[in-house]
């Protein structure tokens, strides 16, 4: 658990050093999942007990479907332990909630959400090796336990978990910290293991999350196809091009925010559903000291050119520049936090993994033609360098991926057809795969534990799609274009047409093949398409039968946005803002809430009511 009541009588709490009142964790988780009524209880002790949050008229939700959207929406300290569905609140003669009915409701509940908790009995274990009972600072050591003691309370908490969990640092809780610290550590570890296989934090235009993983469609990523077709909802002005995909991200409040940024070097931060601008900021020409002025304003300035990424913890946003900085900012104000240095322009968007020491790991690459591993605490303070990797004199055009099941394995890809694999921890190379024929401009991604990369062939006149063992990177199938891929690799869920991965390319199609690289269906834009599909659901009102549950989002150049069914290829003109078939846009579109948010090079950011 992570509170202690300290026998308060007015209901308060303390998570994560974070005070706050079971009232205020009732109405946030009901902004979240209204419009159900939610009322939030301790129940058990101030130690052993947990908070558990009983949701009235539940509707659409589950128990699973409600903790997953408060885990991706809310601050870890208002998450409650456990839900249960009720039809109705139970009443004391004075019309209040009778609380001690919901607790008995609890007691007996069968139906509590499988989202795994740390609800171990940390306490029992504790007195059953030390022999007294914790309070929130006991210590292992000083209560009477030892270092083999603590072995085997280890043993015990690990071994009632699933097999697949693992808690590295628990010796080193246990008999270097406090009870309290303990028990935060526990509920980080499995909540951040449930977390990372199930919930996608954002609604990016790539169905991959920087681990190269097959993640669930988020319920939001929605299409409505209607006869009247999308109608323009609102714009922006970003005073240059806009070619980098928006982020997109849920609020507390159930509302949606777009972070985008342009070749102005601006950055604003809108809200999806009215277009009201929360803030703005503009970066600056100073570059790191050392490094020309001349030469940075005659590479055209504060450009931004790739996706911003977001923290753990929902709060900051990271944005790389060409000003040679990478900028970490307040989600909800745009305040500039820090920016970290490097040597030459940033044009990647930076992987972010999350680590214990209440901080973010970012990895990203620079113009330089090195690899950055920085650490990003949680409140905002100054980062810290954690290792550099040269790429063998290249330059890194594609997001790092760090392999899904083995979070200490880097790949990256170069612009001189470079496979690198490399020790997330420190840098150190672990194996190369040179040669691959050309530039890889797109991110790779893992399908069904094979390693995709889009690879240009032949001065830019093709490309090949190579399926590599990751370990050894040897190559196990290649497919053909017959023009060149700056698309990343897409993975899907699993469709009855065998489709496992999707891509665009520069001969104005989109590509849908099998895990194995078997073609399955190829659908058609006007021009060339650069920008990375997205993977999204259509509204199953919908009176186009030819479309099934999950579609592809993809846009062309010259700013045709198409939508084509997963399964069958089927595909419809959705939107077209071009103009005179110029190339206009370079950057994904991204469906959110039936809505489609997209950038163009005419300097404006547009959101579409579909």
């Amino acid at each position: 658990m992570l509170f202690f009541t300290r026998r308060r009588t007015d209901h308060h709490l303390k998570r994560s050093g974070k005070r706050f009142s079971l009232a205020e964790m009732s109405a946030a988780v009901e902004k979240i999942l209204g419009p159900s009524r939610v009322h939030c209880c301790l129940i058990g002790d101030e130690i052993s007990g947990e908070i558990q949050a009983f949701i009235a008229g539940g509707g659409e939700w589950d128990t699973d479907q409600a903790k997953l959207r408060c885990l991706a929406s809310l601050p870890s300290h208002l998450v409650p332990n456990a839900f249960h569905i009720i039809e109705e609140f139970p009443i004391t003669v004075n019309g209040k909630i009778d609380s001690d009915k919901l607790k008995r409701i609890a007691t007996n509940a069968s139906g509590r959400s499988s989202i795994p908790n740390d609800e171990v009995d940390l306490a029992a274990l504790w007195q059953k090796y030390c022999g007294v009972p914790p309070v929130p600072d006991s210590n292992f050591l000083t209560d009477g336990g030892d270092s083999f003691k603590a072995v085997q309370l280890a043993g015990d908490v690990v071994g009632s978990w699933d097999g697949a969990t693992e808690a590295p640092q628990l010796l080193e809780k246990l008999i270097g910290t406090t009870f309290k610290d303990v028990q935060e550590y526990l509920l980080h570890i499995k909540e951040k293991t449930y977390f990372e296989k199930n919930i996608p934090i954002t609604n990016n235009s790539n169905h991959n999350d920087g681990k190269g993983r097959v993640l669930p469609i988020p319920k939001d990523a929605t299409i409505n196809l209607s006869a009247e077709g999308p109608k323009e909802q609102w714009r922006h002005h970003l005073f240059k091009c806009v070619d980098s995909a928006p982020l997109i991200v849920g609020r507390v409040d159930g509302g949606f925010t777009v972070f985008a940024g342009s070749h102005s070097g601006h950055f604003i931060a809108v809200d999806l559903q009215t277009g009201n601008l929360e803030w703005s900021v503009q970066f600056q020409d100073d570059p790191p000291k050392g490094e020309n002025v001349g030469e940075l304003k005659r590479r055209n300035r504060c450009r931004i050119e790739a996706t911003a990424s977001l923290s753990t913890d929902l709060k900051r946003v990271f944005v790389g520049c060409s000003n040679y900085y990478l900028y970490c900012l307040s989600a909800t104000t745009g305040d500039i936090l820090w920016k970290f240095p490097t040597g030459d322009a940033l044009k990647c968007t930076p992987t972010v993994i999350h680590q214990l020491q209440k901080a973010d790991r970012l990895i990203f690459p620079s113009y330089d033609r090195h690899l950055y591993c920085i650490s990003a605490p949680e409140d905002g303070s100054e980062p810290s360098e954690v290792w550099r990797a040269g790429l063998l004199n290249s330059l890194c055009l594609a997001r790092p991926l760090i392999a899904p099941d083995e979070p200490q394995t880097c790949f990256v890809a170069t612009a001189k057809g470079d496979l690198i694999s490399l020790r997330s921890e420190t840098g150190a190379f672990r194996k190369v795969r040179s040669g691959l024929g050309g530039p890889i401009f797109g991110t790779p991604a893992f399908v069904n534990s094979i390693l995709v990369v889009p690879v240009i062939i032949g001065g830019q006149s093709g490309a090949d799609i190579v399926g590599i063992d990751p370990n050894p990177l040897d190559t196990l199938w290649t497919y053909r274009v017959k023009a060149p891929v700056f698309s990343s690799i897409v993975p899907t869920p699993p469709t009855d047409s065998g489709v496992a991965l999707v891509f665009s390319c520069h001969g104005g199609k989109v590509h849908a093949l099998t895990g194995d690289g078997g073609p399955v269906w190829q659908s058609e834009h006007r021009g060339k398409v650069t920008a990375t599909p997205q993977i999204v659901r259509v509204d199953s009102a919908s009176s186009v039968s030819a479309f099934g549950e999950l579609a592809v989002l993809s846009m062309g150049n010259t700013s045709d946005v198409r939508l084509t069914d997963l399964s069958s290829g089927a595909s419809t003109l959705l939107l077209d803002v071009g103009d005179s078939g110029k190339e206009l846009t370079f950057a994904p579109a991204v469906a959110c809430c039936e809505r489609i948010v997209l950038g163009m090079r005419n300097d404006y950011i547009y959101c579409f009511q579909t």
